[in-house]
């Protein structure tokens, strides 16, 4: 716990201090166009979070390690055998386990519409704009005014809060289910009378029968052929 709360602490001191290195040198006009409290914030309050988090990870880190090692130990003293059996099908588990543990795709009908050289996928009244290449294949596909099935992994959907997608489409649906699973949070929703799912960081302010913007990275969209199910684009 000493050791935990020291590199907290100084990492947190760092972070402030850069941050208050960073306030001196920013433009009056920006210092004036925002709140003292919320300058204030951004180092006091929001650091402290910050804090919060680290310590934790830090105590679930060594707990962890400790536990780990402490098993094996005791395993080793009681059959060496079983032990490196146990050891050596871990990695396997966890690598199966990822998988099938893992929601399943978001898929949804979309109608390809043709545009130039742009493609856009129409999914009831959002129209989703795809990168040149997944364009490109559409369109020399021939698939202009035709129906296809649109496929978006849990991970790259993420709520606005938390994205990172560079390339991006906005989507708005009301959260079902909010399931919390470690440092990540999935949240089911509904969007044009599909489900679909998201997989989010916790620091997520979404919640349970809220309206939210959801954040579709259209570099990781899958299109399919509706009829012969075929990838076309991935």
């Amino acid at each position: 716990n000493v050791c935990n709360n020291k590199i907290t602490y100084e990492v947190i001191q760092d972070i402030r201090r850069e941050a208050f290195a960073k306030i001196e040198i920013l433009p009056l006009k920006f210092i004036d166009g925002h709140s003292h409290g919320e300058l204030v914030s951004r180092v006091v309050a929001d650091v402290d979070q910050f804090a919060d988090g680290l310590l934790m990870g830090f105590s679930q880190l060594f707990t962890g390690v400790v536990t780990i090692l402490g098993t094996l130990l005791f395993m080793l003293s009681i059959n060496i055998k079983i032990t490196l059996v146990v050891v050596l099908i871990t990695p396997v588990s966890l690598f199966v386990a990822s998988f099938i543990g893992s929601p399943q795709m978001n898929f949804l009908n979309a109608v390809c519409e043709v545009e130039g050289n742009n493609a856009y996928l129409k999914v009831a009244d959002y129209r989703i704009l795809l990168s040149e290449e997944r364009a490109k294949k559409l369109i020399d596909g021939g698939y202009a005014g035709k129906e296809v099935v649109m496929g978006i992994r849990p991970e790259d959907v993420s709520d606005e809060a938390t994205t990172r997608a560079v390339n991006m489409a906005k989507v708005k649906g009301t959260v079902n289910v909010y399931e919390l699973l470690g440092a990540e949070v999935y949240l089911y929703f509904d969007l044009c009378g599909t489900q679909m799912t998201a997989r989010v960081s916790s620091a997520t302010t979404a919640k349970e029968g809220d309206q939210v913007e959801f954040v579709l990275n259209t570099d990781k969209i899958h299109v399919f052929d509706k009829e012969t199910e075929r990838t076309i684009t991935n």
